[in-house]
């Protein structure tokens, strides 16, 4: 699936990199993310997803998806922020 399908009818507040970008799956563990993934980093009562944006880099996450603006610009990867 392409990400840009993914995301229609998504209030998107600001896109960093490609949206073409072809995804296989939809990762919310940063132990679990393979190449091509989306990383969506939630923050929850107990942890911060944003902590683990680096691991899901490394892993081979094609694409984040968080919350609030101002992550550092990643080469080859796509990052999408919502409210």
């Amino acid at each position: 699936m392409k990400l840009r399908e993914l995301l229609t009818n998504v209030a998107v507040i600001e896109i960093s990199g490609d949206s073409p970008v072809e995804i296989k799956h939809l990762v919310f563990d940063s132990r679990k993310v393979e190449k091509d993934d989306v990383f969506f980093a939630i923050s929850g009562t107990m942890v911060d997803g944003h902590q683990f944006i680096d691991m899901a880099v490394e892993r081979g996450a094609a694409v984040f998806i968080g919350g609030g603006v101002g992550q550092e610009i990643l080469e080859n990867v796509a990052f999408f922020w919502w409210l």
